[in-house]
């Protein structure tokens, strides 16, 4: 339930949600809407080792409210406001995972395309943002210019625990740290077009690697260099050269010699989206529940489940006496 402070005893919108283990509020900057994330530890549908997990837009005014239309299935990694409060990003779907900007309206208005990525990451003054794949990914960083909604640079930091901006959004902190690694300890410090400026090795174990505070409107916010990405990764003026797939020498020079590069996931470009805003008071089915049970009254509903738990326990009785008659007819005695 949502309430407007001090009034407590009138809620301005209010949600259920069915299956809920775990529930996570995500406010925006401005107070003015609010995400809810709720997973569950189990999957019903059985897509997904690690649960199910659902998101909620619910607007300060109650006005508006439903789940975020996601375009993917898959569990939902991340999400996180803008600085500014007008927008939000979230990475969501099963490997490659998407990443999609929505407006105050909870519309979809871009999409990032796929890729490695796990955790989404805006800069303090809200220009710049990084889609990284950390944790159980290999470090993988994407830099986009989201004013300009266009990416920068893509590149790699193996081993990172630590990430954060600097206050005045032109640079990007990585490190790894103890406990979570106790070899490779150290940081590095990149552009905000992703190229790396700095990087310093630990003999010993790192605890700890931070920014230097500083006070909001400390530093003006500044656009990226026409120049911006270009040549990160690689000698400035050197072009990579692109190779294609292995082919064996006795194919080689022949007719139809050229293949495709396999690739165990299908990727997908960034590209300008459009799509419906939450209408008023919206209705949007929650983890676990399904359109079915949405149409029955409570009473029907309970009925149906009694009558779904029956039906489970009589079949479970069946392979257990079939189980039984097949020991006894092997000639073994049954536990």
């Amino acid at each position: 339930k949502l309430f407007a402070y001090p009034n407590l005893s009138t809620p301005l919108s209010s949600k259920t949600m069915f299956r809920a283990n775990d529930c996570e509020f995500m406010w925006s900057p401005t107070g003015s809407a609010c995400l809810v994330k709720v997973t569950t530890d189990v999957d019903a549908t059985g897509k997904s080792y690690y649960g199910e997990s659902k998101l909620t837009y619910m607007s300060g005014d109650g006005k508006t409210d439903g789940s975020v239309p996601l375009s993917k299935d898959g569990p939902i990694h991340d999400a996180a406001w803008s600085p500014s409060g007008k927008e939000f990003v979230v990475v969501y779907g099963f490997t490659p995972a998407k990443a999609t900007l929505f407006d105050m309206k909870c519309k979809p208005v871009f999409d990032y395309g796929t890729g490695s990525r796990n955790t989404v990451l805006w800069a303090p003054h809200g220009r710049f943002l990084v889609l990284g794949g950390f944790g159980n990914i290999s470090g993988n960083m994407e830099f986009w210019d989201n004013n300009r909604k266009k990416q920068l640079s893509a590149v790699k930091a193996p081993g990172s625990t630590n990430y954060s901006w600097s206050p005045c959004s032109r640079f990007f902190l990585t490190a790894t740290l103890f406990p979570r690694l106790r070899v490779d300890n150290g940081f590095k410090v990149w552009k905000y077009d992703g190229r790396q400026v700095h990087m310093q090795e630990s003999n010993e174990e790192m605890y700890q690697v931070t920014w230097r505070p500083a006070t909001e409107g400390a530093f003006p916010d500044r656009p990226s260099s026409p120049n911006a990405g270009q040549n990160v990764g690689s000698p400035a003026g050197v072009k990579e050269e692109v190779k294609g797939a292995y082919v064996p020498p006795h194919l080689r020079g022949k007719e139809g010699e050229t293949r495709k590069t396999l690739s165990l996931h299908a990727f997908e470009e960034a590209k300008k989206v459009g799509g419906s805003a939450l209408g008023p008071a919206s209705r949007q089915l929650p983890p676990g529940a399904s359109e079915e049970d949405e149409k029955l009254s409570k009473g029907a509903l309970k009925k149906k489940k009694a009558k779904e738990k029956a039906e489970r326990e009589r079949q479970a009785q069946e392979q257990l006496e079939e189980t039984q008659r097949a020991l006894e007819a092997a000639g073994v005695d049954a536990p």
